[in-house]
């Protein structure tokens, strides 16, 4: 709805520090009152469409997580594209460029904190980022670019959902920021694989 409004243009993936009407939400900490949260939420460029605060925040999530659990994923519209290592032209900055639809993921249930509103993964590389949301009997929810959403169930519990727990706990003791660590060999990690793809179309590396 957003890309029909302008010109085929999709929202910026990625919150804007100081102006939520440049991002397709506010920046966001967990600490930050509620009233700011909800200021942050409705000023974004993406509220017009989605009007009500509640629809931004998973109903499992814990509290202090804040009133915004979901991200958009790193490939829409996003003007880091050298930290992911990948090309502008692999950036969608038109809904019209996506090839298969179908295929490309946009929101993201997240876990912990993404204070700047963007699920990132990276391209050329078997390693995670953001730590993947496991809350969802070890899966998460994912909606792609045609409108449909999907329940993905982790196939690799070791990999990605004992990780992401790990990684959960050391996030929450470091002020809830959302980050992968001491991930172990993911090169043949199948639920990596498929995130990037559906981030980026396609993989960056030759998998195990």
């Amino acid at each position: 709805m957003y890309a029909d409004d302008n010109d085929d243009k999709v929202a910026p993936a990625r919150a804007d520090q100081q102006d939520p009407g440049k991002g397709w939400t506010g920046w966001n900490y967990f600490d930050y009152p509620q009233e700011d949260q909800v200021f942050l939420i409705k000023g974004g460029l993406l509220y017009k469409y989605c009007n009500n605060v509640k629809a931004y925040r998973c109903p499992v999530s814990p509290k202090h997580e804040g009133l915004r659990t979901y991200c958009i994923s790193s490939t829409w519209n996003n003007e880091r594209a050298a930290n992911f290592g990948v090309k502008e032209s692999q950036i969608v900055r038109e809904l019209s460029a996506v090839k298969r639809p179908v295929e490309r993921n946009v929101f993201v249930d997240n876990v912990g904190v993404d204070f700047d509103g963007l699920y990132t993964v990276l391209y050329g590389i078997p390693e995670w980022r953001n730590i993947p949301n496991w809350r969802h009997n070890n899966g998460t929810t994912v909606s792609f670019a045609d409108g449909h959403a999907k329940y993905w169930k982790w196939k690799n519990p070791d990999l990605t959902v004992e990780v992401a727990k790990k990684s959960y706990v050391y996030a929450m003791q470091t002020n809830g920021i959302s980050s992968m660590l001491n991930q172990g060999d993911q090169s043949g990690n199948e639920d990596l694989q498929r995130v990037q793809r559906a981030t980026w179309g396609e993989l960056g590396y030759i998998p195990k």
